[in-house]
């Protein structure tokens, strides 16, 4: 079963989907963080996929300027995922009074996490990533300009216009003149990661457009012993789209293990 709602959080509005698969208030929900340009819908199946298997209650929301949740209200800063993870992901929690849950992020959904989770390491059970990035790569120029070419010059647009309404071309620029800035090129949160406690799984697909396998590693080894990292094969940027089965059973049986 699944509800649905704008929840009003430091000011904005959120768009917030619930699912319920359990009333056992002793299991961990999980909170889905979406991509930079991603959205509740565009997660597809694979949050109710997930939370089913494992009998667990799920959230997944639109962040501000996606999808349905209200636009931009300033222009984005250098520590936009910071302000996303100890702000609004905060202050989402808090609402709805969730205990122990676990983060499952994708891409900037995935920093996200990680930086939630080294804020607060004593408040996560468990954190999963897939695709995150904890630092500028010269490597990642070439998808991004590739995004940009497809942004302009093809129907990626009126693609991500179905998600994002009116604020499809605000959204799609925060994220590219960021990462395309020479002011972000430094932005680097390394140094966040020993913070995290609880149980990691960082995933990335081999053929990720927008990171080395290095930065795989590189998250995995800063958080320690408590991290296992994993390679995808024959997999880019999206691993619960593009290798769904493989990703589901890694992300299942990690949170089983928690359980």
């Amino acid at each position: 079963m699944k509800s649905s709602s704008h929840i009003t959080i430091a000011g904005i509005q959120l768009w917030v989907e619930q699912l319920h698969y359990t009333e056992e208030v002793n299991r961990p929900t999980l909170i889905f963080l979406h991509e930079a340009l991603g959205s509740v819908a565009l997660w597809k199946a694979y949050p109710g996929l997930l939370c089913e298997a494992l009998e667990c209650n799920g959230v997944v929301y639109d962040r501000m300027g996606h999808g349905l949740s209200s636009p931009f209200n300033k222009a984005r800063d250098n520590d936009y995922l910071e302000l996303e993870a100890v702000l609004y992901l905060r202050e989402l929690i808090l609402e709805l009074g969730l205990q122990q849950p676990i983060l499952i992020g994708h891409s900037d959904g995935g920093t996200i996490a990680l930086i939630y989770a080294a804020k607060y390491p004593d408040e996560v059970s468990g954190i999963i990533t897939e695709a995150a990035h904890i630092y500028v790569e010269d490597s990642g120029s070439g998808g991004m300009k590739q995004a940009i070419h497809q942004f302009e010059h093809t129907i990626f647009k009126e693609k991500l216009a179905k998600y994002h309404g009116e604020k499809t071309e605000d959204l799609f620029y925060a994220w590219a003149d960021t990462w395309t800035s020479a002011a972000f090129s430094t932005w680097n949160i390394a140094d966040q990661l020993s913070g995290i406690s609880c149980p990691a799984l960082i995933l990335q697909g081999s053929q990720d457009e927008y990171a080395t396998q290095q930065h795989l590693w590189d998250i995995a080894n800063g958080i320690g012993e408590n991290a296992k990292g994993v390679l995808i094969e024959n997999c880019g940027h999206n691993p619960h789209l593009q290798a769904q089965a493989e990703t589901l059973a890694l992300s299942r049986d990690f949170i089983h293990n928690l359980l």
